[in-house]
């Protein structure tokens, strides 16, 4: 059988990545112009600056400036106007005014790392519901495992080797028990690997966990010594033969029956298939499909190889899982393979995990993915014991953001691990685990779930989650759950929540959406709703960030029967279905309510209030009021 080729395009990429963002920006005319340190504080040091022109001449003359000041270029881009470099506070004080200079960001260096990555894909809400993958294994068939690494003490249960060579530890081709998984030692950019992948599986440690921290791993050595199949000047490689890989499944079956496996990882592959490939590879879609039935899920990488239309093998087997590559700014990876088959994407971009000798190390690729996914399996398989592979796989593959692969045009769902945990799980019991459970805020519950009118509800004794199909499940407490209770819970106007409960951005208060309208809180005004037109308006106008400020009463009739309006902090809307909602405020509203509100003779605004020379004004249906700026008073205009 042909040999499936690692395709993890493995790079070390140092202990930290510097990227190139933008950061605070000041322009050579600026700087001349206000003396003293500039405005973006940046003196001196590593800096990129941005040219007017991306051509040869503008990057010549200034980087020539740069080093005649004695300034160290760093980086130029031949199609884009930038140049990275290392200066003294007077040689950037000269390249702010050459020629062609338009502005200076700092050169920051960023982490990459797998904190940043479980958090993308939501596994730190599972871990915060109690969704460690805890109880669970994963099978890492791969290059070996470093069991003793610092991020993966304990973790490994199980070990063996398939490897046809003759490479495994004791120098056969097959071995089982403590030590037989042994990372390999023949080949230094691939023998890390199967160490890396399962510290992104189930790595735990005081600054670093993999997706399923609490899980376990059985580590499966499926590599071999070769001498022939490297290519180039290598003289040593790592190869796993499809025989070997049927092997080590066959192995994860018959552990399945006294360990709780919930999948396996394969971050390894080769050939090009531009659709499923049961014909071609029978025996391996065997042992595949063998586990499925199980209840074990395969995860398999895409492939490296940038393909558009076709995946690598054991990807392209239909029972497996096909994991290709997000980047950091969540989109899809330019190197990972993509086709119909590929079923979901994760993070695979600089990655930090476990590396051999103790260390940790960056690696990108669909290898850095696959394991994501096979992670986050044993969280929903902690969640749901009872779930079948095929459920937990669709949980994963109708969830989370569509990625569009500007490439080709195909869309591909990214991992969301909280977002699956929803549809795996009775939506309410998804929100209450997300939620903190019964150590959450909501407490424990105080009834059971219970029908509501186009949907369903639960209370608990700090609080309420309600679902629809067209909202979701949402919680609802404090004051806002007795304002909404007060207008008839899902029955009256408001209907369904369509948030949690919420901080303000300016933090002083609290407020929940809902289908029809939104209930705001703060210490000073109590919970009050604002709905319709004058929600329409005030949220215009910059909610409670605008000049009214927040809520002070609920929306409310108007005497007359015609209209309806809120009361605000700083102003009022009012609204009726020929002038629509405006709003009134300061001392314009003060003489429009001495005078009798709308039952006056100016009746109801028709604009809101707006700038006059010399002052404010707002134009109601029999006149107009406005406000001198210079003295305060305020006149009356009849029409």
């Amino acid at each position: 059988m042909p040999p499936a080729c690692l395709s993890s395009s493995l790079r070390i990429l140092g202990a930290l990545v510097a990227l190139l963002i933008v950061g605070g920006i000041l322009t050579p005319a600026a700087a001349s112009a206000q003396p003293g340190p500039p405005a973006d504080g940046i003196r001196s040091g590593r800096v990129i600056l941005t040219l007017d022109s991306s051509s040869a001449e503008v990057r010549s003359r200034v980087t020539g400036r740069a080093a005649a000041f004695g300034a160290r270029t760093t980086r130029t881009y031949d199609r884009l106007p930038y140049v990275a470099l290392e200066a003294s506070e007077e040689a950037l004080r000269q390249l702010r005014a050459t020629p062609g200079v338009t502005a200076v960001q700092r050169d920051d260096k960023h982490r990459a790392d797998l904190t940043t990555s479980t958090s993308l894909v939501g596994a730190n809400a599972a871990w915060n519901a109690g969704f460690t993958g805890s109880g669970q294994v994963v099978a890492v068939l791969d290059t070996g495992v470093e069991s003793a690494h610092p991020l993966l003490t304990g973790k490994v249960v199980s070990e063996a080797c398939f490897a046809s060579s003759g490479s495994c530890p004791n120098g056969g081709t097959t071995q089982v028990g403590a030590g037989a998984a042994a990372p390999c030692t023949y080949d230094l950019g691939a023998c890390p690997h199967g160490t890396h992948v399962a510290g992104i599986v189930a790595g735990s440690s005081s600054t670093l966990a993999g997706v399923a921290r609490g899980a376990r791993v059985a580590a499966v050595q499926v590599f071999s010594r070769e001498t022939t199949e490297c290519g180039g000047t290598v003289p040593l490689c790592a190869v796993a033969w499809t025989s070997d890989l049927i092997a080590a499944l066959d192995h994860v079956a018959r552990l399945r029956q006294t360990l709780p496996i919930a999948a396996v990882n394969m971050s390894l592959g080769g050939g090009r298939y531009t659709g499923t490939c049961d014909g071609d590879q029978p025996a391996l879609t065997t042992a595949i499909s063998n586990l499925r039935s199980l209840g074990v899920v395969t995860v398999v990488s895409s492939g490296n190889e940038a393909y558009l239309d076709a995946v690598s093998s054991p990807a392209c087997v239909s029972s497996a899982v096909a994991v290709g590559a997000s980047t950091r700014a969540d989109g899809v990876a330019s190197f990972s393979n993509s086709s119909s088959k590929l079923a979901l994407l994760a993070p695979g971009d600089r990655i930090l995990s476990s590396w051999t000798l103790s260390r940790q190390a960056y690696a990108s690729g669909t290898s850095q993915a696959a394991p994501h996914v096979a992670g986050a399996v044993a969280l929903l398989r902690q969640a749901r014991t009872t779930a079948t592979a095929s459920e937990i796989v669709s949980a994963l593959v109708t969830t989370g953001p569509a990625l569009t692969d500007s490439r080709n045009g195909r869309t591909t769902r990214r991992l969301q691990v909280d977002a699956a945990l929803g549809v795996l799980l009775k939506p309410i019991d998804a929100k209450y685990a997300l939620l903190g459970g019964g150590a959450g805020f909501l407490g424990s519950p105080v009834a059971p779930e219970a029908d509501a009118v186009g949907g369903r509800y639960r209370s608990y004794a700090g609080g309420a989650i309600y679902w629809s199909p067209a909202s979701g499940a949402y919680e609802v407490h404090g004051g806002i759950l007795g304002r909404w209770a007060g207008l008839g819970r899902e029955r009256g106007p408001l209907a369904y929540p369509v948030t949690d409960e919420l901080p303000t951005p300016d933090r002083l208060g609290r407020y929940n959406h809902f289908q029809g309208g939104s209930i705001y809180w703060t210490p000073w005004t109590g919970a009050q709703e604002v709905r319709g037109g004058i929600r329409w308006r005030w949220a215009g106008m910059g909610w409670e960030r605008s000049a009214l400020g927040y809520p002070m009463t609920n929306e409310l009739g108007t005497p007359d029967g015609v209209g309806r309006f809120n009361h605000f902090q700083h102003g009022s809307v009012y609204w009726t279905p020929s002038t629509g909602a405006q709003e009134v405020r300061g001392a314009i509203r003060a003489r429009w309510a001495s005078l009798g509100w709308e039952r006056s003779g100016l009746r109801y605004p028709i604009s809101g209030e707006y700038d006059v020379p010399g002052g404010r004004r707002s134009d109601f249906q029999g006149g107009a009021i406005v406000w001198d700026a210079s003295t305060g008073a305020t006149t009356v205009l009849a029409r």
